[in-house]
């Protein structure tokens, strides 16, 4: 199980990248597609919702000085 807002397209016409056979698309209906390896892991493991959401979230608000 992953993100439920994780798709993968899989293929099978021969698509070639950098000279090696591509089997799927990852695609992300947040349009956020995991751009690396590691990014795609968390995709995975994320079961209940985006994990760029739940990392944006937790970040600290930033407060203006006056």
């Amino acid at each position: 199980m992953a993100c439920p807002f994780y798709r993968e397209r899989w293929i099978g016409d021969g698509e070639t990248l950098e000279g090696r056979p591509v089997l799927y698309h990852v695609i992300c209906l947040q349009n956020t597609p995991p751009a690396t390896i590691e990014e795609q892991q968390c995709c995975l493991e994320s079961k209940t919702s985006c994990w760029r959401l739940k990392t944006a979230n937790k970040r600290p608000a930033t407060t203006a000085a006056v």
